[in-house]
């Protein structure tokens, strides 16, 4: 997990960040806080498939209703500046996938 992050915070090669991000939601705990905000700062990227990854890794995250109210709130906010702001329209698809996923957990969590 670490290697992951630091790839994800430190490569200027965006195939290498892609990379990090697709492996980061295979070995990191689901709702550790630390990769989830680390991928929120991936939805900002510049490379589209960055991006797209990032929300993937999002998704698989924060499965199981084991990150906290305010984690969740944060990936939601930056989901939907992805689906209004993103210049790519799978990015913004997936990304709509995503808000659904995650503020239903959200929903399913607080019940």
């Amino acid at each position: 997990e670490g290697l992951m992050l630091r790839l994800m915070r430190e490569s200027e090669d965006k195939a290498v960040k892609q990379a990090a991000v697709r492996s980061i939601k295979k070995v990191a705990v689901p709702g550790c806080e630390e990769v989830l905000r680390e991928l929120i700062t991936c939805t900002r990227e510049s490379c589209w498939r960055v991006r797209m990854a990032a929300v993937d890794a999002i998704i698989v995250l924060c499965e199981g209703g084991q990150s906290s109210l305010s984690i969740r709130g944060e990936c939601l906010e930056a989901l939907l500046a992805v689906l209004e702001e993103d210049g790519q329209l799978l990015v913004r698809e997936r990304s709509a996938v995503a808000l659904r996923k995650v503020g239903r957990r959200g929903q399913v969590d607080m019940e």
